[in-house]
């Protein structure tokens, strides 16, 4: 797949062989889905991407008018394309000690024409688990050797996604993505991910529609078992598929997938 670099006056670019982003995974970054030049969530991507930034200390920081009009830009009018935002601390004065000052970048890829989501994802449970991770966990930066490690288990062609566990065993997301679950009552659960994992832009989306429905969602530390006997429906989202149904998992089959179709409809997935 071809990645273009771009700096933040939309200018093509070479990533700086002395950045910190690569030497040490010392910054955060975004993911976002463009299709013909209109960017699913600007805004309040930014303003995620920003906040992840400031928990890690990275200045300066782009103006949100700023990344948004450069984004814009990049991505053109038409076509499919993954966009990531990255911003590092700059780059190293050849030890940790941050030289600053920090740098943002734009990494575009383009998508098929004919690039759907996937409809319904058959899960493992990952032998990998998320580790706590201090005062900084819930931010999306750089240092992602859990997910990376978990993604090796399986063949993503068989599994396009996997379920993942916080170290004391309960269900906390997936690999790339955040995970939603129903009871019996239909009331949504996910993980508070409070040590771990990532506060992904899309999983917050969901559960401010839900407290705006009147139902808000259970942050819940439910163990594999608990969710095999109790749980009727689960979905994965994330700001690239949406929300997508978990269809089975280590003997677990879905019920229902009302939820998730409805979500998807309340954020604009199509």
């Amino acid at each position: 797949m071809t990645m273009l670099l771009f700096d933040l006056d939309g200018n093509l670019q070479n990533w700086p062989a002395t950045d910190r982003a690569w030497q040490f995974g010392d910054g955060v970054f975004r993911t976002l889905y463009a299709e013909d030049g209109h960017v699913r969530d600007l805004v309040g991507q930014v303003a995620h991407l920003l906040h992840d930034a400031q928990l890690l200390h990275l200045q300066p920081l782009p103006a949100v008018g700023q990344l948004s009009e450069v984004t814009t830009k990049v991505v053109g009018e038409q076509g499919k394309f993954r966009l990531k935002w990255i911003i590092s601390s700059g780059d190293s004065a050849g030890g940790y000690l941050r030289s600053g000052p920090a740098r943002t970048m734009l990494a575009l890829s383009p998508l098929p024409d004919d690039y759907r989501p996937p409809q319904q994802i058959n899960a493992w449970r990952c032998e990998t688990v998320l580790q706590p991770a201090g005062p900084w966990s819930a931010a999306k930066h750089l240092n992602r050797l859990d997910q990376v490690m978990a993604r090796r288990e399986q063949d993503p062609h068989v599994f396009p996604e996997g379920v993942m566990c916080d170290s004391q065993g309960h269900i906390a997301s997936g690999i790339s993505s955040n995970l939603f679950w129903v009871d019996r009552d239909q009331r949504l659960h996910t993980h508070p991910l409070d040590e771990q994992g990532v506060h992904g832009r899309t999983r917050a989306r969901i559960i401010a529609l839900a407290e705006k429905q009147g139902q808000p969602v259970a942050l819940s530390l439910w163990k594999p078992e608990q969710f095999i006997d109790q749980a009727e429906e689960a979905f994965f989202c994330n700001s690239i598929w949406g929300c997508v149904p978990l269809q089975q998992f280590v003997g677990w089959s879905s019920r229902q997938t009302a939820i998730c179709t409805s979500y998807n409809a309340g954020l604009g997935f199509s």
